[in-house]
């Protein structure tokens, strides 16, 4: 009786995390706020929420749907009411534009893109976010939609998972996340014991997991 109603609840949480998600739910936190949109220099300016404005990036870019995209290309500089500093590309943790959150794939481990095309675009999307996110990269992202929309499996696409506690990247794969939630016994057991393909399975268990650990920012 006990399993039943355990499994009647992660059944729930699933349905109710999909029905959330329809209402925009990629750009909310846990607790209830959003995310800033702008530029995060650091993963901890993404943690306190506390993104650079777009104007305050000075650049020679044209401020146009692609600016954000475009911003790795060259140094910038950030301006302050009595100073300006300049920032490296390369230490640049990612942005939010208001429609998706990208992070800078220089900020993955150089061995999780070994042998993959990462010069065709430098942003990976976050489109799962929460305690644990969900990362797509695809080499063949267009920065006039500024969306990704990957085929898993094809060429140029690869699947990873960010530790939202400490900004760590991993692959995507069972072994790393029943790592990542060995804090939640119940959702670890339920896990290890599904039946199904790898990719559905995390990604199931992945929504169960951040439903019922919520990511919060201020």
């Amino acid at each position: 009786m006990n399993n039943y109603k355990h499994l009647l609840t992660l059944v729930f949480l699933v349905v109710y995390h999909c029905v959330l998600a329809q209402d925009g739910d990629l750009i909310e936190t846990g607790n209830g706020g959003q995310i800033r949109q702008g530029l995060f220099v650091t993963f901890e300016d993404f943690k306190r929420n506390d993104p650079v404005s777009e104007e305050s990036i000075v650049t020679s870019y044209p401020r146009d749907g692609n600016f954000y995209y475009n911003l790795l290309k060259e140094d910038i500089n950030i301006k302050s009411t009595d100073h300006s500093d300049s920032i490296m590309t390369s230490i640049i943790w990612g942005y939010f534009d208001g429609k998706g959150l990208y992070l800078n794939v220089k900020k993955f481990p150089s061995f999780l893109l070994e042998g993959k095309d990462v010069s065709a675009h430098s942003w990976a999307q976050i489109i799962e976010i929460g305690k644990i996110c969900m990362i797509h990269y695809n080499e063949n992202f267009n920065p006039e939609t500024g969306t990704i929309t990957p085929e898993v499996g094809t060429n140029g696409t690869a699947l990873f998972l960010m530790n939202s506690r400490d900004g760590t990247v991993h692959e995507a794969n069972a072994g790393n996340f029943a790592t990542l939630i060995r804090d939640d016994p119940r959702v670890l057991s339920a896990f290890n014991n599904h039946n199904g393909d790898n990719e559905g399975r995390l990604n199931t268990f992945l929504k169960i997991y951040n439903e019922r650990h919520k990511l919060e920012l201020p």
